[in-house]
């Protein structure tokens, strides 16, 4: 029964980092699909974008975030750019994701929408 607990804590655990990974459901679809080429070609886009001055740092900074996620989920190769980008972005994220104000009520919300969001892709 404990091990069944602890299986439960650690399914929840997953559900809510890839809730959180995957904000867009596009990029969602994509990494449940396995296309990394479209994930690619959506990372040069936002890339496109934000030197066109279509959005902004932020939002360039979390897509590309979110898409290179993705990537790695995949196990597909990230340029050694990327690969810095990534660590010191979700260090970020993890560090406030874990502050004292928020962060058990994030998990829970996190929780709660890893499972609907989950819910939602078996149904498909």
């Amino acid at each position: 029964a404990e091990y069944m607990g602890d299986l439960s804590i650690v399914k929840r655990t997953v559900q809510a980092a890839v809730s959180e990974a995957f904000r867009t459901p596009e990029v969602l679809r994509l990494f449940a699909s396995k296309q990394p080429d479209a994930i690619r070609a959506r990372l040069h886009e936002t890339d496109a974008q934000y030197q066109c001055n279509k959005i902004t740092a932020s939002e360039h900074r979390q897509r590309t975030l979110e898409l290179l996620c993705a990537l790695r989920g995949m196990n597909e190769d990230l340029t050694p750019e990327q690969s810095t980008f990534l660590e010191a972005n979700i260090t970020k994220e993890l560090d406030s994701l874990n502050s004292t104000d928020a962060g058990p009520v994030k998990v829970q919300g996190l929780l709660s929408r890893a499972e609907a969001e989950i819910s939602q892709i078996q149904r498909k």
